[in-house]
């Protein structure tokens, strides 16, 4: 089977009998409204200082003493608003005593690994929060704004100052 691609779409089932050599011409279409993850682009988007919050680290991930680093794809859209945020990629670690949680009983293992997933979504929610409010100069293709995705690691590290909700005091 010979295939090439053209702008005009088939419309119609297309049989191809055993040994027998067919031109196939179809229209490939996305599904979707959003761009597929890589797009080449004349001008990337670049966040806007001061439009880019770092997100909150949990309490709880630091009395747990967890680290970890959370890729998003951010959506920007045309006018370089973080329209849309999906977490793609996760890892973390935890630096308290439970090492490779031998010698532990069931039940200790099963609320470590609780605490554990709980304090993974805290760190979850936070760095969506902070995405969703992240503003960028749009990207261009051809003169014109487009939408696109940007990778982002948002790391959390127990080294790194500790942030304070809005509206408290120091």
């Amino acid at each position: 089977i010979k295939v090439r691609f053209c702008n005009t779409p088939v419309s119609q089932n297309i049989k191809i009998k055993n040994g027998t050599e067919e031109q196939l011409f179809f229209v490939l279409r996305y599904n979707s409204d959003d761009p597929p993850d890589f797009v080449p682009v004349d001008k990337q988007p670049q966040p806007l200082p001061g439009n880019n919050p770092a997100p909150n680290y949990p309490e709880l991930g630091r009395k747990f003493r967890m680290e970890g680093t959370i890729w998003v794809k951010l959506l920007v859209d045309e006018i370089g608003n973080a329209s849309k945020v999906e977490i793609f990629r996760e890892d973390f670690s935890r630096e308290d005593s439970i090492g490779m949680l031998t010698n532990v009983s069931e039940a200790e293992a099963k609320r470590i690994t609780d605490e554990t997933y709980a304090v993974k979504v805290l760190f979850e929610e936070s760095v969506k929060t902070a995405a969703r409010q992240w503003k960028f100069t749009p990207a261009s293709m051809k003169g014109e704004h487009v939408k696109v995705w940007v990778h982002i690691p948002f790391k959390f590290r127990l080294d790194s100052p500790h942030q304070e909700k809005k509206g408290s005091k120091k």
